[in-house]
């Protein structure tokens, strides 16, 4: 067996949706392999569900987690099997991450940092095993020329980020050989390399030297939104970063999960999805395929009800279907057919209504306030595959270009692979608690050089940002800008995390948000007072509790 001499970058992004993972050889960089050809599916990402075994060792990812710990319910063999779903959201707001422990779906917790460890020990194994197919090999010899990066949030503290880092090492990645990046910055580097990029009604047009650009990424629980200056050469400046959480694309699940609950009562919902795992899992992918092609030109939208939800409300409230949805306040808007419910699209609009018109809307336009003559916006990450999204956002930023890049899904995990090959990319080390306010002056821009000591250089609260770029760069127009209530707060900390869609209780004076506002009587933070849904909508849904 020879020796594998070609230097090997491997990326893995561990979303709160989905995550996959890419990779590239040295010399055909430009060819980027994704986790489609393991995973043995259509799509590049999976729903980030793992099941694990009595070991604590990966059983199965996604889909596959899904059905097996399905069969193991309906059989009663699931024992010892724990399924993780979604679990990276638990990381968002914490600030002390030590011994932070993470619930299964039966409520069983386990430490953070070893199921972080479990799931990125499995993905590198199904790496190392994709690149040595059909290569001569030793396993050994391919790890040892592999960079491997791990993509981190920029939400993200950096508590959180030192228990990816610890878990990396765990799952027997060397110190050496690993680099977390910014999920944000991975994007650019994606941009940077693609030559036509494709504008909503078709066009293709190129950011050349000197082009000025918005960025959103937008996942499934936060949304990164950057403005960037593509320089001569490989480089790229940021001029301006804000990150909220709460305004992905589980923002929609959530809505879709208290319709349900609306209508078919908080315990039976728990026993369906205790009981009923299968059927809550197709239920919830049934949903996920409308969300994702739902668009302003459907008018109506049909769930069928699983025959087990269907029978727990008949046995367990003696009610009809057609009976739940009557005594709902979306009686107007929702019919039943048999076990199907058909939604007309103020159901739908309703569920985005939060994710829009609270938070993504009101931080693009608070952007584009702020960095006046810039009129492209690019979209990326998996929510940005809404087509509902889409028409939006053409709709509400209709002075902005808005552009799609090929593949927005795979934007950050190839991005982040591309930053392997280019060091000055590259970001770790340094926490931003560590960036001294005193040492940064009016021409703060340094370049960080990836192999050296030079470390992740990040934003510290005080508005102060050290750009990656060459030293030459001014400081012009550069900041990092908070969007809160109080636009003085820096939300780049995480003790400082923004405004957020929170439960909502309904009472005879209305609708109004009451769980932990800073000002719970602003009632224009509940979906029904957004712009994007109808007036006649607001008024039933107000009018129904207003009577109840």
């Amino acid at each position: 067996m020879g020796q594998f001499e070609s230097k090997i970058v491997a990326a893995i992004d561990i979303g709160t949706s989905f995550s996959g993972y890419a990779y590239a050889f040295e010399n055909d960089r430009e060819n980027i392999f994704t986790s489609s050809q393991t995973f043995g599916q259509h799509n590049d990402r999976v729903p980030t569900v793992v099941l694990l075994d009595s070991s604590v060792k990966v059983d199965s990812f996604g889909h596959e987690a899904e059905q097996k710990y399905s069969e193991l319910l309906r059989n009663k063999k699931d024992g010892e099997f724990r399924l993780f779903s979604r679990f990276k959201m638990e990381c968002y707001s914490e600030r002390n991450m030590t011994n932070k422990k993470i619930k299964d779906e039966k409520g069983r917790s386990m430490i953070a940092v070893k199921l972080f460890a479990a799931v990125i020990k499995y993905f590198k194994q199904l790496i190392l095993k994709a690149m040595q197919d059909g290569k001569e090999a030793h396993l050994d010899s391919i790890e040892e020329h592999t960079l491997w990066i791990v993509t981190v949030p920029a939400i993200w503290s950096d508590a959180a980020r030192h228990i990816m880092k610890e878990a990396a090492v765990t799952a027997g990645i060397r110190e050496e050989k690993l680099r977390l990046v910014l999920k944000p910055e991975a994007a650019v580097v994606f941009l940077r390399n693609q030559k036509h990029h494709v504008e909503y009604n078709g066009n293709l047009i190129r950011l050349a030297p000197g082009s000025k650009y918005i960025i959103a990424d937008l996942g499934g629980e936060t949304v990164d939104i950057c403005v960037y200056k593509r320089l001569h050469g490989d480089y790229t400046k940021e001029l301006y970063r804000v990150t909220k959480g709460d305004f992905g694309g589980m923002s929609v699940d959530n809505e879709f999960k208290h319709f349900c609950i609306t209508i078919f009562g908080v315990q039976i919902w728990n026993k369906f999805k205790l009981d009923h795992y299968e059927d809550y899992f197709q239920l919830w992918e049934d949903f996920e395929c409308k969300k994702r092609y739902f668009s302003a030109k459907t008018h109506q939208t049909r769930f069928i009800i699983p025959d087990s939800l269907y029978l727990l409300l008949a046995c367990e409230e003696s009610m009809s279907l057609l009976s739940a949805v009557s005594r709902s306040p979306y009686s107007n808007f929702v019919t039943v057919e048999g076990q199907t419910l058909v939604c007309e699209k103020e159901i739908m609009e309703h569920f985005f209504t939060p994710s829009l018109s609270y938070g993504i809307i009101p931080l693009l336009k608070k952007v584009a306030d702020e960095c006046k003559y810039i009129h492209t916006l690019i979209l990326v990450g998996g929510y940005s595959q809404s087509q509902y999204v889409m028409n939006v956002l053409e709709a509400a930023m209709s002075e902005m270009r808005i552009v799609h890049t090929k593949e927005p899904w795979l934007a950050l995990v190839k991005g982040a692979v591309l930053m392997g090959f280019s060091p000055m990319y590259i970001l770790k080390g340094m926490s931003r608690s560590q960036a001294d306010p005193s040492t940064l002056s009016s021409d703060r821009v340094k370049k960080v050089a990836g192999e050296g000591n030079a470390s992740e250089e990040l934003t510290h609260r005080s508005h102060q940002t050290i750009q990656v770029g060459p030293s030459t760069l001014s400081s012009d127009c550069v900041k990092e800008v908070s969007w809160e209530a109080n636009a003085a707060d820096d939300l780049a900390h995480p003790s400082h995390q923004t405004i957020q869609a929170r439960p909502f209780t309904l009472s005879s004076e209305g609708v109004k948000e009451v769980a932990g506002k800073a000002n719970a009587s602003d009632d224009l933070a509940h979906p029904l007072h957004q712009t994007h849904v109808s007036k006649q909508f607001r008024d039933s849904v107000n009018l129904f509790y207003l009577e109840h």
